[in-house]
Formats: structure tokens, sequence, C-alpha cells
């Protein structure tokens, strides 16, 4: 007993001194730290009606419960109809395919309702082109429309003050995120199909709200940023739409460039790090007053071996004479794992200030060859899963670089219709230098195609050029393949492919 009693004490003087010496340096420890004072709820995006539900389903209480429950009913109108048919287009060339495609996914969608309604439509009533896709689906954005204001007048609010419960650590509810992400995917192809109606401001209003949605509900758990990242990708769709269509004019342009510029998502990494600490530290520091045999249970939660919980005379000896080492040893592992944080901090830090004179292909981070079981049994859980992270910001981030060039092209084009023959040519009436891809820190690969098309391509995160190749599956252990980033705008992306159907 003297031994178990003297091992905790000094592991937790030791875990309590680490804490100290992070909040000394001005490091978010806690959940405490990411608590936020909501202020006037009339400014807050989360009061209004519509998305109150949304707010009320991340409380762990029973009206968190009810409202995750009366979620889905809740937001079904805003929901994409999806039926049983799988559109596969035929392509001369499956390994250079554009980043964003939207006319396909306008398409898409148009059949989706369709047999949706009536599964027995046959082919020749499908639409075959892109406006006629568009007008297939006007009758879903028009039963859809009053939730659609609702959702612009909400997410237009000055304050974007999610209600989180940080106190539940790793057991967080985040129910809007799905959803979101949902809200996105209406958007966006609200946008694209006005695009293609050439309704001017209807098109631009729903790509601003697929990117604002992008920034709402978010918060540094790097499951969020992992949203976010999708909800970008989702609402670039809107941007070649508009350009195809050549549906804005040069404010327009200008103003969603400026949306772009608010997005860095590299130098929201280490923070996304310092909020999985947080977490941690809310699940795992109770586990250091519990009995061996209930901490070895979270300890099963958190890995999901799902391990029964003993019973009887083993529990109550486990307990009796194992819970003092059992609180010792937690107090050690935890203090290494948040060790393990903070050179993964560091890390991210140091990659998010080189990405800001670096080509981006030379700053990603992995931690793949540490032996992160050195730093005991919670960074063998918790740490695997973060390896890949910041090389998706890099590309995510990427495609945004890439999409800001497009603009850049599209205003050449409105002003002197057509695009210009080489990059130098948008200098400097619309950008200060010959804009660069960030991943390799040459110019972007770029050719225009006819007057009114071109494309462009960035190098991928390996950044090699490719020839805007890029094939996104390979099996294991082989060469990695072309991962080239290829944008496209051209008359025959509005045109609808010959197509088969599953």
């Amino acid at each position: 007993f003297l031994g178990s009693s003297r091992s905790y004490k000094i592991e937790s003087e030791r875990l309590v001194s680490y804490e100290a010496f992070l909040t000394e340096q001005g490091e978010p420890t806690s959940a405490a730290d990411y608590v936020i004072n909501p202020g006037n709820p009339k400014e807050n995006a989360w009061e209004p009606p519509f998305l109150k539900p949304l707010a009320s389903a991340g409380q762990p209480d029973k009206s968190g419960e009810l409202a995750r429950e009366q979620m889905d009913q809740k937001y079904e109108k805003l929901r994409l109809p999806k039926s049983q048919i799988k559109v596969k287009y035929e392509e001369s060339s499956t390994d250079r395919l554009p980043l964003s495609m939207p006319s396909r996914k306008l398409h898409t969608q148009a059949i989706d309702l369709l047999i949706a309604e009536n599964p027995e439509t046959p082919k020749v009533e499908l639409p075959k082109t892109s406006i006629k896709a568009a007008q297939v689906l006007e009758r879903l954005f028009k039963d859809i429309a009053p939730d659609l204001n609702q959702l612009k007048e909400a997410v237009s609010r000055k304050n974007d003050i999610y209600p989180f419960a940080w106190e539940e650590g790793f057991q967080l509810l985040l129910p809007h995120l799905s959803k979101l992400r949902t809200f996105s995917q209406i958007a966006q192809m609200h946008s694209i199909a006005q695009s293609a109606l050439t309704n001017q401001e209807a098109s631009f209003e729903s790509a601003t709200l697929a990117f604002k949605l992008a920034e709402i509900g978010d918060t540094d758990i790097l499951i969020s940023r992992l949203v976010q990242m999708a909800q970008l990708t989702i609402a670039l769709d809107t941007l070649v739409a508009a350009q195809n269509y050549h549906v804005w004019n040069g404010a327009q342009w200008a103003e969603m460039q400026n949306m772009l510029n608010s997005f860095d998502l590299i130098q929201l990494m280490p923070n996304s790090l310092r909020a999985e600490r947080a977490l941690g530290k809310s699940s795992l520091e109770p586990m250091l007053s519990q009995s061996w045999s209930d901490a070895m249970q979270t300890i099963s939660n958190l890995d999901g071996s799902g391990a029964t919980q003993m019973e009887g005379f083993m529990k109550s000896a486990l307990d009796l004479f194992g819970s003092n080492f059992s609180r010792a040893l937690l107090a050690k592992h935890w203090r290494l794992c948040q060790e393990a944080y903070s050179f993964m901090i560091a890390d991210l830090e140091q990659a998010a200030e080189a990405s800001k004179s670096q080509p981006w292909k030379d700053i990603q981070v992995s931690w793949a060859d540490k032996n992160l079981k050195q730093y005991g049994l919670f960074a063998s859980m918790l740490l695997p899963a973060l390896d890949k992270a910041q090389s998706k910001a890099v590309l995510h981030q990427a495609k945004l670089e890439l999409a800001k060039t497009a603009i850049d092209l599209e205003r050449y084009f409105l002003k002197h219709q057509q695009y210009p023959e080489t990059l130098d040519s948008l200098v400097p009436e619309f950008t200060n230098s010959t804009p660069q891809d960030p991943l390799t820190g040459t110019s972007y690969l770029y050719k225009r195609l006819t007057q009114d098309s071109f494309e462009i391509y960035s190098a991928g995160l390996n950044g090699k050029d490719e020839g805007g190749r890029n094939v996104k599956k390979h099996r294991k252990g082989e060469v990695p393949p072309p991962d080239d980033l290829l944008w496209v705008i051209s008359k025959e992306s509005e045109n609808i492919p010959s197509y088969t159907m599953n």
C-alpha cells in the first residue's frame, strides 16, 4: 500500500508539473480553455429557430437526446434525394478528369430525383443536357426555398458560437457536422443549377452560402476540420459551373476570391492537435481517481475493444490492491502522451511557418516512422489517427489556391472576352505576380485551349508534373499514383457524355 500510494503521488506531481509548464507557455490544456461566452443571442447563428435544434442536439442531456431524435425530420427537405441507380459516364481517359465536374453532378442528381419519384422512368425521358437537368431540379428547389432562406439568414449572423459540451471529452457530440455537410450539398447543387439557367444572383448567393457553411459551426477539433475540408471541395464545384457559363460579374468574382482568402487550413493544424489534447484531458483525467476495474473499462471503451467489466471477488481484490498502481500508471501515460502532442504540435507549427516560403510538397508532416509506443498507452491509441491530417490540409489548401488563380483568369476573360495566352498576362491588373503552384514553388501548368476555354493544373502532393493525370485508387505498397489537380473550363465540360445506369 505504501508503494502504490507513493507511486501515485510521484506520477500525479509529475503530471501536474508538466501541465503547469504548458500553461505557462500559453498552451490550452483543458476544456475550460475553449468555452466561449455566446454573447448577444440576436447575433449568434445558432439562436434562430431554424438552427437552434442543431445546437441543442450537441448537448448530452435529455433535451439534446430529443433534438437528435427529431433532427432528421426537421431538416428532411434540405437533403438531396437519392435513388438506387448508379450512373457511370463513359470516358476516353479515366485518369485525366478535372477536379470538379459540376455538370455531371447536376445530371446525376436530376436522374436520382426522377428515379426516386418513379423507378420505372424510361431512359429516353431522362435529361440529356445540363439545362434540362437544372429544369428538372427546379421543382425540388422551389419546395425547399423557405428552408434555404432560413438557413441563409442564420449563417449571415456575425457570431458563430456553437454550444460545444467540451467537458464531455472524446464523448463530445458533434451532430451538426453531418447536417452542415448535407446543407453544403444542397447549396452546391442549387448554385450549379442556377448557373446552368444563367440566374446570376441566385447562383452567386447559393455559392456564397456553400462557402459560409464551410466556416460555420467549425472548431479546432480534428474531425470538424476534416468535415470543413470536405465542404470546401463541395463548394468549389459552384465556381467551375459559374465559369463554364460566365454567369457572374467581375465584382462577384472579386468577392468570392476574398472569401477564399479567409481560409488557411495549413495554419490551423497545430490548433487541431491542441484541441485534441484538451479533449483527451477531459476524457482521461477522471480516470485518475477511478478504481482499477473502472479505469480498465474506460480504456476498453476508448480503444473500442468493449471488454466486459469484472464482477465479484476478482474485481474487489484488484480494486483494493491495484487502484493506486493503475492511477499512477495512467497519470504517467497521460503525461507521456501530452509530451508526444507537444512535439507533434511543434512539427506542425514549423511546417506552417515553412509553408510561407517553401514548396508545400516539402512541408508535409508524418509521424509514421515515430515509435509512438514509447510515449505510452494513450499515445499508441490516439496519435496514429492524426498522421495524415496535415497532408489533407495541404491538399485542400492547394485546391483553394488553384481556384483563386482560376478566378483571376475569369476576371481577365470578362474584361477581354478571351482567356490569356499565358499566366503572365494576369500581372499586374489581376495579381501582383505570375501565379505559382504552392506545392512546387513554380508556375502552374496552364494552357489556353480556345479563346473561351483553358486548363490549368497543380502538380499535386508528390510535386511531379504528370500531365494533369490523377489516379485515386492504388494498392498498398505500390508506387504512389499520379495526383495532379486539374481545373478545366470549356464548352465540352457542359455536355453530358454517354452513360450507363445500374
